[in-house]
């Protein structure tokens, strides 16, 4: 029943092991070792098809010749170490560079989350100051530090939509097919 909840002002902070959301992603990793068990598991490639039909239905574009999975530790789209934004950007041809929804995968192979914007860090910081990462701690996961899946909105200046309109979109969609998200309710705040 919890996935008809979506958590009030006062529940959509991370602040327990016995919180709501960490309720909820105890629930989604379960069904994620579920699908393992049965070899159900939607791979990367499938999930990166799954948010391009998702994106293309609602009029964003899609490059077929971005590499939607970017890895964070070297290539064209990292810069001195980090995620260069501005690299995406320019291959992509969106007019903002934040203009683009990422997914951080677990080391399990389980999405920890989707958001927006270009903010992708592994911190130590982020690890124990967002959601995402207090609830991987809570549950015993680690983010896959190699690995971003990274979709450029290219065209949504002509779209009624803003950067937060997909990325709830994006994540809603995932569940919608499937796709268990341990951070289940961040992508819509």
């Amino acid at each position: 029943m919890l996935k008809y909840i979506m958590p009030s002002i006062k529940h959509r902070g991370v602040s327990g092991n016995n919180d709501i959301r960490v309720k909820m992603a105890r629930k989604q990793l379960d069904e994620f070792e579920v699908q393992k068990a049965h070899n159900q598991n939607k791979n990367k490639k499938e999930v990166i098809e799954l948010v391009n039909t998702f994106l293309n239905q609602i009029g964003i574009g899609i490059d077929p010749n971005f590499n939607n999975e970017i890895n964070v530790k070297s290539g064209k789209y990292v810069y001195r170490g980090r995620i260069s934004y501005f690299n995406i950007k320019q291959q992509s041809g969106i007019l903002c560079k934040e203009d683009i929804v990422w997914i951080k995968l677990n080391t399990s192979g389980c999405i920890s989350v989707v958001g927006v914007g270009c903010d992708i860090y592994f911190t130590e910081k982020t690890k124990t100051t967002t959601s995402s990462g207090r609830i991987n701690t809570y549950l015993e996961q680690e983010w896959d530090e190699e690995i971003v899946l990274v979709f450029p909105l290219i065209g949504i200046e002509q779209t009624s939509f803003n950067r937060s309109d997909i990325e709830s979109g994006v994540g809603n969609y995932l569940i919608a097919n499937g796709i268990p998200i341990l951070d289940y309710y961040s992508h819509n705040y």
